[in-house]
């Protein structure tokens, strides 16, 4: 009975750090981000926004494209695998 009290401190001393550990995680947050630092630093470049909106624009036609060409080589499949019909015309 004596493992499972200390099991569940255990527990708890586990939950009290990861607590702690994200208030100062959005501290050290909220201070870089009233100078717009974090968000460069969160995306790993210093792009102004309206190019990750420019990026995420060529990432949606890029996906778009992908799906079609999946789609029309399906498409293209299912024709080919259609039986062949001869007919003699006499």
């Amino acid at each position: 009975m004596n493992t499972d009290k200390a099991n569940s401190t255990d527990e708890i001393d586990v939950g009290r750090d990861l607590a702690q550990w994200l208030k100062e995680a959005g501290h050290r947050r909220s201070h870089h981000g009233q100078s717009g630092e974090a968000t460069s630093f969160a995306l790993g470049t210093s792009e102004e926004p309206q190019s990750r909106s420019k990026m995420d624009l060529a990432l949606v036609g890029l996906l778009a494209a992908t799906y079609l060409g999946y789609y029309f080589a399906d498409v293209y499949l299912q024709i080919m695998s259609l039986p062949s019909n001869v007919f003699f015309i006499r």
